[in-house]
């Protein structure tokens, strides 16, 4: 299985979307710095705290923006070798079919936390533009680990979007599917059933806000969990019986 995450890697290479999508990951410490030139142009005496900056751009990124970007980047991932018709190709190897999936889902995993590491060297570059102040060590340390810990855990509930793009094998239903799971974020950020969502959960988990609604940590790791091993099962079960 290794040979075949090198391989997937190798191919990556090629991929206009790989590096475009780990770009994407500077837009949302991007537009913390446009917030604040205008929080300036508006207050001269705005100061800015990096500790703000981190917790700010993490919810953006973690809760919101990164929920879209990756239900393109899985539903590239699988619905590419059906496209591009070298599953049967790929299959010739010696993997199976289990095998096959989590190669695909730790390339995913692999190509998100890169996503969420190009994120936190862009909110120091703009916070560091943005005369940011209180920046330590440990600090960006902390933030460090709470982003990529935030990207570990949404990629565990990203998988029913391989079921899906076996299904549909195309990147728009994936498109839709991950703005309506952004918009369901947005109303369950301040609601009391946000750690019910799987995809919001991920977020209040990484960022320790748990306390903020009436259940204890249990209860958004239970919802991960479950998305993840639903996502699998009927991934595999799906990919097991269909003829490719």
């Amino acid at each position: 299985m290794l040979i075949f995450i090198q391989t997937e890697f190798i191919k990556l290479k090629n991929s206009k979307l790989f590096f475009l999508s780990l770009l994407s990951g500077l837009i949302p410490p991007f537009l913390m710095y446009m917030g604040v030139l205008e929080m300036r142009s508006d207050t001269p005496s705005f100061i800015l705290k990096f500790s703000e900056m981190f917790i700010e751009t993490n919810l953006y990124m973690t809760g919101l923006f990164a929920v879209f970007i990756l239900c393109i980047i899985i539903s590239y991932l699988i619905g590419r070798e059906y496209n591009e018709h070298t599953l049967k190709l790929v299959l010739t190897s010696p993997i199976s079919d289990f095998e096959y999936l989590i190669g695909k889902y730790i390339v995913f995993l692999i190509w998100t936390l890169l996503l969420f590491g190009v994120t936190f060297i862009g909110t120091l570059i703009f916070g560091f533009l943005g005369g940011g102040v209180g920046l330590t060590l440990n600090m960006a340390l902390h933030y460090l680990g709470e982003m990529l810990f935030g990207g570990f855990l949404l990629s565990l509930v990203m998988t029913p979007f391989i079921f899906l793009s076996m299904i549909m094998k195309n990147i728009v239903p994936s498109m839709i599917a991950g703005s309506v799971l952004i918009l369901a974020n947005l109303l369950s950020y301040s609601c009391s059933w946000g750690p019910y969502l799987p995809w919001m959960a991920s977020y209040i988990v990484s960022s320790n806000t748990v306390s903020q609604y009436p259940c204890r940590i249990t209860t958004p790791l239970l919802a991960i969990a479950i998305t993840f091993l639903f996502g699998i099962a009927i991934s595999y079960i799906y990919f097991s019986l269909k003829d490719v």
